[in-house]
């Protein structure tokens, strides 16, 4: 879907990845695009904290573990594409907001939509639902199923 600017020119490839088995399928449509565009690949985890007065926030152990595991999944993709640079982020804070702060530099931001059966189907998840309507980049959306497969 294409909104608003068309993209950075000199910007990233922004791919918001959720530790499903759909994140392989989203790595690989954004180095695919990227090494199109003659672009970065910036691939990022979002890490939600909990609502709440009780919430500290993210456990620093859970968000390096994510990073390491995510860095290690970008690092597959850059030997399959060794013209696309690539980096890894797991900031904290709700997904939607993160992607959405980051879609501002991007030329584009990838995501997934699992859908759940023949009705639901043509419905995105709250992220990227939120993201079509407010992204300032344009949008790739690729479909996946509750397993990540198309």
């Amino acid at each position: 879907m294409v909104r608003g600017r068309t993209g950075a020119a000199d910007g990233p490839v922004v791919v918001g990845l959720d530790g499903s088995c759909a994140d392989n399928r989203l790595l690989a449509a954004a180095f695919e695009h990227a090494d199109r565009r003659g672009c970065d690949v910036v691939a990022i985890h979002a890490l939600a904290t909990p609502a709440g007065p009780w919430s500290a926030g993210p456990r620093p152990r859970e968000r390096a573990d994510l990073l390491w595991e995510l860095t290690d999944d970008v690092q597959r993709w850059h030997e399959k594409y060794p013209s696309v640079p690539a980096t890894a982020r797991v900031p904290a804070g709700d997904p939607a907001s993160v992607l959405l702060d980051a879609s501002g530099e991007a030329q584009l931001l990838v995501l997934g939509s699992r859908g759940h059966g023949p009705a639901s189907a043509l419905l995105a998840g709250s992220v990227t639902h939120r993201l079509l309507y407010h992204a300032a980049c344009p949008l790739l959306v690729v479909r996946t199923g509750r397993d990540g497969r198309p």
